[in-house]
């Protein structure tokens, strides 16, 4: 917010403030995520460690989600940011074009590729195996 604070006579020329907005708060996510990168932070183990009171299917749960996150990150860029601003902030695909200063065909291409490597990443081998029989 300090930053369209600071830049408040170009907010008023923009057309999509709220596009806008949202680009800036990604980019200074992509430069926290990169600092991160750089210095990785480390945690007490009692804080990392599970509690020995966790049950089976909970334990299966967190391994399934740090699977999909882990193939979230695995993404190229453009995919991971197209996907995350179309399914979770449902952006249109003109504003998600805007604020990744790509074309409206690109969105789309990089929305598709990123779907189809998540579904082959955790098709199931009878999915699969389906899949080939159709092709």
């Amino acid at each position: 917010m300090l930053r369209a604070v600071k830049q408040q006579q170009k907010l008023s020329e923009v057309e999509n403030p709220r596009a806008w907005l949202f680009t800036v708060a990604a980019n200074l996510w992509c430069d926290q995520c990169r600092r991160q990168q750089r210095r990785p932070t480390s945690q007490p183990l009692h804080l990392v460690a599970e509690p020995a009171t966790t049950g089976w299917a909970e334990t299966e749960n967190r391994e399934y989600l740090a699977r999909v996150i882990e193939s979230f990150q695995e993404l190229p860029e453009l995919q991971r940011k197209v996907l995350y601003l179309r399914t979770v902030e449902q952006f249109s695909l003109a504003e998600i074009a805007q604020i990744a200063e790509t074309t409206v065909n690109s969105v789309k291409v990089s929305l598709s590729l990123a779907r189809k490597r998540l579904r082959q990443k955790f098709a199931t081998p009878q999915q699969t195996a389906n899949r080939e029989l159709k092709s």
